[in-house]
């Protein structure tokens, strides 16, 4: 990686990112993001399994030279890092994928209709096969959509919160598995319908939680939980293990 020194308005010798960046790690091209920032008291590196990506992140008057000798000496860190990042998963003809607990087969067949259908553990579609990984992100949101809505519906109805014009969204986020907007609109990633049951129902109570409790405080926890009848300790325990590789299904 090369960074550039800034002109007059940049200050004297600070480094800059010269625009996208790549790294060669563990055999691989990893994406390299360098920003500043004006809290920054050091240089650190974060690896991010979800996106793929190593972040450099520079105090305001950090040197080029500083940042790259730096990045130099943590090479080995970030190529055990990026080992650690899962493989893109297309939605190809064979290919294999989580589904509620289940692996689903995917399939296609020139034969068949363009809409997947589900039948066992196959999931079953026609059309151009070039479009067959679109068409099945698409059904996937669907079924989230579906699922998510449900799950609100049910636990928000069994915990005396009022589910009548509930608004609930899917989204493809990268940071957040929910979230709970001012106006009380839920919204969720699409890719809990990939994870089991139990975790995406667990996202849905902590973000109905919310509704009551704009915080993370003791007595949202003790409400997330009186909503879902259950510790949420088992599935944050498996989004911490699994998550990551969620956000690279149906990735070229």
């Amino acid at each position: 990686m090369r960074l550039r020194r800034g002109g007059a308005s940049a200050g004297r010798g600070r480094a800059e990112p010269s625009g996208p960046a790549t790294l060669r790690l563990a055999g691989r091209e990893v994406p390299l993001e360098v920003r500043r920032s004006a809290r920054a008291r050091r240089l650190t590196l974060t690896a991010d399994a979800s996106r793929g990506v190593i972040r450099l992140t520079l105090p305001p008057r950090a040197s080029a030279r500083t940042a790259e000798r730096f990045l130099t000496s943590r090479m080995d860190w970030l190529a055990e890092r990026a080992r650690r990042f899962p493989q893109p998963c297309p939605l190809v003809d064979g290919a294999r994928i989580p589904y509620r607990g289940k692996t689903l087969l995917c399939r296609w067949r020139a034969d068949a209709a363009r809409a997947p259908r589900l039948a066992e553990e196959t999931l079953t579609v026609g059309g151009p096969a070039e479009f067959m990984n679109d068409r099945i992100v698409r059904w996937l949101k669907r079924e989230a959509r579906a699922a998510l809505r449900g799950d609100c519906e049910e636990i928000g109805a069994r915990g005396g919160i009022e589910t009548d014009g509930l608004r609930v969204t899917v989204r493809d986020t990268r940071r957040q598995w929910g979230s709970c907007a001012p106006d009380g609109r839920l919204s969720f990633s699409w890719r809990l319908i990939l994870a089991p049951d139990f975790v995406r129902r667990s996202v849905a109570a902590h973000e109905l939680a919310h509704l009551r409790h704009r915080h993370h405080g003791p007595t949202f926890h003790a409400e997330a939980e009186r909503l879902l009848g259950a510790s949420h300790a088992p599935a944050d325990a498996w989004l911490r293990a699994n998550g990551a590789l969620l956000h690279w299904i149906g990735r070229q």
